[in-house]
């Protein structure tokens, strides 16, 4: 099967600065993406080929704040950024699918707004490191008509619209000898449920949901620095509540799990 297509592409974008730590940025572009190799072809399991599967192309918009404080003597380093977005796509890349297969389909139009937040804080004298980002997505159907045109104004199934994740992690120089580092770090994430098909298409009473997953890792890294070399060790347990969390296909991922990671440079 042969096919050749030409598809024109433009962008754009500016950026202001307010002050020397505060800026404003905004950016336009029109952009084709190509169907992945799995997306066609599927991965021979679950996910069945699809030869038909033509490129998505999109106007995406962005607009967004930007603070980066850099050796800040009373803030220490301290990013934030806040972005919005708008994505008009046509021929929009969807996995869909029911209980036995699924298979990557284009659907013919469809609109997305959404709102991006991250935060990166280390303190002056760098025992404390905070970090946290967001991210809220709009993703429906603008299809009125063709095979997805009973689905209209429905949110674009199977992707999460509402997820965040945050972290901490202290500092300790000169722990346990005065040329080691102990680091106790701890991650958390957070996804909102969401439907596996179309939310109108049902009962919803017995709609195909995967459920809420919040989880929480912890650990502790210990540099040790020698004349000879600089190593590293690090303890994590991951998922520590052992919370039950699912991927995209409604499988269930494993549960609480240990790991130990060492690194050298000689």
């Amino acid at each position: 099967r042969d096919r050749t297509r030409h598809d024109p592409g433009a962008g754009t974008s500016l950026r202001y600065n307010i002050t020397d730590d505060l800026l404003v940025k905004a950016s336009y572009e029109y952009a084709t993406r190509l169907p992945r190799p799995d997306e066609v072809f599927g991965n021979g399991v679950l996910i069945q080929a699809n030869l038909e599967l033509v490129p998505e192309v999109s106007h995406n918009g962005n607009f967004g704040l930007l603070f980066d404080a850099r050796r800040n003597r009373t803030l220490g380093n301290l990013f934030a950024e806040l972005n919005s977005f708008i994505r008009d796509s046509d021929r929009l890349i969807v996995l869909l699918g029911n209980d036995r297969s699924f298979t990557h389909q284009n659907v013919y139009r469809a609109r997305a707004l959404g709102l991006e937040a991250e935060i990166r804080w280390t303190l002056p004298a760098r025992w404390l490191s905070l970090n946290a980002d967001g991210m809220w997505i709009d993703q429906r159907n603008a299809s009125p008509e063709g095979p997805f045109g009973d689905f209209v104004g429905d949110r674009i199934p199977n992707r999460p619209w509402l997820q965040a994740s945050w972290g901490a992690k202290l500092r300790f120089g000169g722990f346990p000898s005065s040329d080691d580092t102990l680091e106790p770090f701890y991650n958390g994430r957070y996804v909102a449920s969401f439907f596996r098909g179309w939310e109108s298409q049902g009962l919803r009473a017995f709609k195909q949901v995967v459920d809420d997953q919040l989880t929480h890792s912890v650990g502790v890294t210990w540099v040790v620095r020698r004349a000879f070399a600089r190593s590293t060790a690090t303890l994590e347990v991951d998922n520590l509540t052992d919370a039950r969390v699912f991927d995209n296909f409604g499988v269930q991922r494993p549960g609480r799990g240990f790991f130990v990671k060492f690194t050298a440079h000689l």
